[in-house]
């Protein structure tokens, strides 16, 4: 059996800016594929800093972030990291990208890279 963290968090400190107050300051965690965790907090406490990191949306300024054994600082894992790791953001608002669903599911699948004729058939299923 895989002993192997499907997210493991090690001496994550974030700085929006280099003169900035820390974000985060020294997170570690390490969380088994399939457990469900909340993350609590009054607003300003960090949590969507440590969302926009764990999909690779931020580098950390100091430690690391690694999702099924991806390290968020390597470019080559990032689009592998986000099919791993996705995000859904508060505001329904900034979901949509587009005017119309076709499009916007579209938009899905050009982020994890599905070349542009491969789209109309998987748009058309997902729709269906």
């Amino acid at each position: 059996m895989n002993q192997m963290p499907h997210i493991k968090v090690s001496d994550l400190t974030y700085r929006y800016e280099p003169d900035a107050p820390l974000a985060l300051d020294q997170i570690s965690l390490s969380i088994p594929r399939g457990q469900f965790v909340a993350i609590l907090g009054h607003n300003g406490s960090g949590k969507s800093t440590l969302a926009k990191l764990l999909n690779g949306l931020f580098l950390p300024t100091e430690g690391a972030v690694f999702i099924s054994g991806m390290d968020t600082r390597e470019d080559d894992k990032i689009w592998d990291i986000r099919r791993t790791a996705g995000m859904v953001f508060q505001n329904p608002d900034n979901q949509l990208v587009a005017t119309e669903v076709y499009d916007d599911v579209a938009f899905g699948l050009e982020n994890i890279g599905v070349p542009p004729e491969d789209m109309p058939p998987r748009i058309d299923e997902a729709l269906e």
